[in-house]
């Protein structure tokens, strides 16, 4: 793309700017102009804006373009030549010349900038309201544009900044979990032979609340019979006590009545003696299985106490080592998620800050190059102007010592200027080429050169 296209697209978008617009805008440069200025400017106020805008866009200022009107640099001397003299007549008209030409270039280089026809000499010295009024708004709309560019750059590098300060958050925070995961993973490591342990003791628990389990169920319906026997040995043993208490109530009320019959009651005692001992020997039997059963119901009452001790020291070790050794590998596994997703969010970021540099990268490249390409062609120019001055320096140099030092070669001397007449002429053809033309003073001082080279051309033809 050129130079100059983007600068094109602007004015052709932006061409028509109100007059309070440009106004304000120009305010705030430190310009108060009236709106009749815009509108029809004078050839005084038309150089000032003009260059005012050199000033802005290129930096240079009166001192730059017009040095010979500050410092006086043009000397004055005589050449020894019939017309070729610099004197203080013409002084002051060659200052004014010399800075007309070099402020005309500069205007040159802010239309193409500006992205506009090429200057013609009477747009700067007299212009007219619709020139003017296209470059003061090409002008406003250049600087709006290069003020756009400006916040764009510094939006993008606040946000660079700002994706920075965002990844080295994120790093920060990757860092301290990656040390809490270290962490924890140095505690597993620690703690793997307790763990280890501890999944052993829970294994033989288990087995032993197990057994002990089916050790209660099965006493569980042991005791249940051993019950059931006991209440029917009550039972039994009530119905003993019953018959004994009216068999004793029996033989008392025998012991009082009047014995008839003493060998009848005698056997019947004998009777109830062998009953007697039969039920006690019963009795006694059923003591002796009573406190087996109790000595049973004693060691299932142990056993009960000792599996609810054992699952006791169960639910301790599950609360105090299996639940918080759970509680670990869940936090582990949450870190290592929270970090997979720390990782992917400074990927995205790290993406995206490398598109935002990529796309400044390229801005900045494009915008260098065309920096770069400005400033090789303005120095192109410069060299070609200063290597033209130079040369013109130095011809006159040898002329006037040629002339002073060899009158007898004055026909070579002639030939030679002659040649350079040529060089000059050339040389100011090329600048014409590229200038497109040269303004009155340049044309009024070609004018006086070539008077002057004929004025030579007869005075050696003469001689």
């Amino acid at each position: 793309m050129d130079i100059t296209e983007e600068p094109r697209i602007i004015d052709e978008l932006f061409r028509k700017v109100r007059f309070e617009e440009i106004l304000e805008d120009l305010k705030e440069l430190g310009v108060d102009v009236r709106e009749q200025t815009l509108k029809n400017p004078t050839s005084e106020e038309a150089l000032g804006l003009y260059g005012l805008a050199v000033q802005v866009i290129f930096g240079k200022t009166r001192v730059d373009i017009r040095p010979e009107d500050v410092y006086s640099q043009i000397h004055v001397y005589d050449s020894g030549v019939e017309g070729l003299n610099i004197t203080q007549d013409n002084l002051d008209f060659l200052k004014r010349g010399i800075g007309n030409l070099r402020f005309w270039r500069y205007c040159q280089r802010l239309h193409d900038t500006l992205g506009l026809p090429e200057i013609e000499r009477y747009e700067i010295f007299n212009p007219t309201p619709e020139s003017f009024h296209r470059f003061i708004s090409a002008f406003v709309v250049y600087l709006r544009f290069r003020e756009a560019i400006k916040n764009l750059f510094e939006d993008a590098i606040a946000r660079l900044n700002f994706c920075a300060e965002q990844e080295g958050q994120l790093e920060d925070n990757i860092r301290k979990v990656e040390q809490e995961l270290q962490n924890f993973q140095r505690l597993k490591d620690e703690n793997i032979q307790d763990i280890q342990d501890s999944n052993v003791d829970k294994e033989r628990l288990e087995n032993m609340l197990l057994h002990a389990k089916n050790v209660f169920n099965q006493h569980k319906e042991e005791k249940a019979k051993v019950d059931a026997e006991i209440e029917r040995v009550k039972l039994v043993t009530n119905d003993v006590q019953l018959k004994r208490t009216k068999a004793r109530h029996m033989n008392e009320t025998l012991n009082e009545q009047v014995v008839s019959e003493p060998e009848a009651l005698y056997n019947r005692r004998d009777e109830l003696q062998s009953q007697d001992v039969a039920v006690t020997a019963a009795l006694n039997n059923l003591e002796d299985k009573c406190a087996q059963l109790l000595k049973r119901v004693k060691l299932m009452e142990d056993c009960c106490g000792f599996i609810t001790d054992v699952k006791a020291k169960l639910t301790q070790h599950m609360d105090e080592v299996l639940k918080p050794m759970v509680e670990n590998v869940n936090a582990a596994k949450v870190l290592k998620s929270r970090n997979e997703t720390l990782r992917e969010q400074i990927t995205h970021q790290r993406q995206k800050l490398d598109e935002a540099t990529t796309g400044l990268t390229t801005a900045r490249q494009s915008y260098e190059e065309k920096i770069r390409s400005i400033q090789e062609t303005a120095d192109y120019k410069i060299k070609h102007a200063r290597k033209f001055a130079e040369d013109t320096q130095t011809q006159v140099q040898q002329m006037h010592q040629i002339i002073y030092q060899k009158n007898q070669e004055m026909e070579d001397l002639a030939y030679e200027l002659a040649k350079r007449e040529k060089n000059v002429i050339a040389t100011f053809d090329s600048i014409e080429k590229f200038l497109t033309k040269v303004t009155e003073a340049a044309d009024s001082y070609q004018r006086s050169m070539n008077s002057i080279t004929e004025q030579l051309e007869k005075t050696v033809t003469r001689k």
